[in-house]
């Protein structure tokens, strides 16, 4: 059985066939039906085929096919029944098996403006496709802030759930472990592994918050693995760079930043402040090293420092405890920090 698959990215960058919802005169006037009806047009031909509600029409398109399910009768109709996206569904199995389709990608059916529940769609995708040799996509464009996405460790979840658009699948509370492209707890090589599962050109612009878990790491192991650990992270940080260079569109890039993970009072037991300024400063060269126009490396040290050392109480008034009993965490200020560092970006030039 092929699996059923969820992931973030742009819909229309995947090498694959491609299907989403439709009313029965085919309007696409809003939502994701707007690309589709721009992307591949062709309208007269898919009424042409007479399909009506629980059934699917098709278009060719180069080696892929575009399947429209017909989940309602008018476009402006607000209650689309789970019956007619079930009947849909095994329609466009019938379809993908006749037509050799191996694998095609779908937003989250109806869920959009249909306000339906996600929860409720998913099992009869799973019904629908139970014991089929095609393997379902469903794509989803990941949350954003300020036009751009946001992926990262635990600093960049606590600024998306702050301050991005969520879906809404993601909860607030209690608090979650991941959002989008973010973790908490997550490492460069835990990113680079979820960007590597996504299509290539599938991101519009994005903002990075990584390497604080990398630099607890350093400071927490012993000196001869610490040093290993930091050249390491610099080859990772070009691994970074290539991945993110192949996801993100031709005319987009990445804004990569990251945060000191520790004042004085976070440092290992020893107390060393002086070896996790050491492991966080290398980090933040090793960076900057690798600015481009489409890797822009935003340096944070300056909020964080004085004369290049560490000052908890400059620390403090940006991370601060806020709602959760740490100081690891940007605080209020620091996202606003944040998204100033978006605004002022100077705009891509290819």
């Amino acid at each position: 059985m092929a699996p059923v698959v969820e992931m973030y990215g742009d819909l229309f960058a995947m090498p694959t066939s491609l299907a989403h919802a439709v009313s029965e005169e085919f309007h696409q006037g809003a939502g994701i039906a707007v690309g589709f009806k721009e992307y591949f047009g062709r309208v007269d031909e898919l009424l042409a085929q007479g399909r009506r509600v629980g059934e699917v029409a098709y278009l060719k398109h180069k080696e892929t096919y575009i399947f429209y399910l017909i989940t309602k009768k008018n476009y402006w109709e607000r209650v689309v029944l789970l019956s007619s996206v079930l009947s849909c569904l095994f329609h466009l199995r019938e379809l993908s098996l006749s037509l050799g389709v191996t694998e095609l990608s779908m937003p989250k059916i109806g869920c959009g403006l249909d306000l339906l529940k996600f929860e409720d769609v998913l099992p009869r995708i799973l019904s629908a496709f139970h014991d089929c040799p095609v393997k379902v996509n469903v794509v989803s464009p990941p949350p954003q802030v300020r036009g751009m996405a946001v992926a990262g460790d635990s600093q960049g979840l606590r600024f998306l759930l702050a301050r991005g658009k969520l879906p809404r699948c993601i909860s607030r509370t209690p608090y979650p472990r991941t959002a989008g492209l973010c973790g908490s707890g997550w490492t460069i090589t835990r990113l680079i592994q979820l960007l590597n599962d996504m299509p290539n050109n599938s991101l519009h612009d994005v903002l990075v918050l990584i390497g604080t878990n990398n630099v607890l790491e350093m400071c927490a192991a012993e000196p001869s693995r610490a040093r290993q650990l930091l050249r390491k992270c610099r080859g990772l940080c070009n691994a970074l760079r290539t991945t993110l260079s192949m996801k993100v569109k031709a005319c987009c890039r990445a804004v990569v930043t990251t945060v000191p993970p520790l004042p004085k009072i976070l440092c290992p037991t020893d107390g060393d402040s002086g070896r996790a300024h050491y492991f966080w400063s290398n980090f933040n060269k090793a960076l900057l090293s690798l600015t481009e126009n489409r890797f822009h490396v935003v340096d944070l040290g300056k909020h964080f420092t004085t004369d290049g050392v560490i000052r908890e109480d400059l620390f403090e008034r940006f991370m601060g405890r806020n709602n959760r009993e740490d100081r690891i965490h940007i605080n209020l200020k620091g996202m606003r920090v944040l998204e100033k560092v978006i605004l002022a970006v100077p705009p891509f030039t290819p």
